[in-house]
């Protein structure tokens, strides 16, 4: 049985953050602006965080094991027809970036922060079809 309060509070999360970066309306001319570029990077790497609590959380109410790495998640998600191959790749791609925004900040550059604050937006694709799966009560 999927924690139902657990997932919405994650959803809500990720939907709160989205409006943020909306917010922000970050482009090719504003990011070169600290305060925007700090706040994006923070923004998105908040999301993704969040992308991978949700992934994690249907994981392990399927009891699908437990995955090595954070890339992994959407592997397991991707096997087990909870997301299509295509996502899975994105949302791989995604935790790629994410480990750059974690461990190797002080080389990010202003460019890549505005193509992921573009990539991240698979993250929404990915919550809609958990909302689906949790609403069904799916249990691959």
């Amino acid at each position: 049985m999927y924690d139902i309060e657990r997932i919405n509070k994650i959803v809500k999360d990720i939907e709160e953050y989205f409006l943020r970066l909306q917010k922000l309306g970050l482009n090719k001319d504003n990011i070169e602006i600290d305060e925007k570029f700090f706040s994006a990077s923070m923004i998105i790497f908040t999301i993704l965080n969040r992308m991978i609590d949700l992934a994690g959380e249907i994981i392990v109410k399927n009891a699908w094991g437990t995955p090595n790495t954070y890339e992994q998640y959407f592997e397991v998600l991707g096997k087990n027809g909870i997301i299509d191959k295509k996502l899975a790749e994105g949302l791989r791609k995604l935790v790629k970036d994410r480990n750059l925004f974690a461990h190797e900040y002080y080389e990010m550059q202003r460019k890549e922060v505005l193509r992921v604050s573009k990539d991240v937006y698979a993250v929404k694709d990915f919550v809609e079809r958990i909302k689906k799966v949790v609403a069904k009560g799916c249990r691959k």
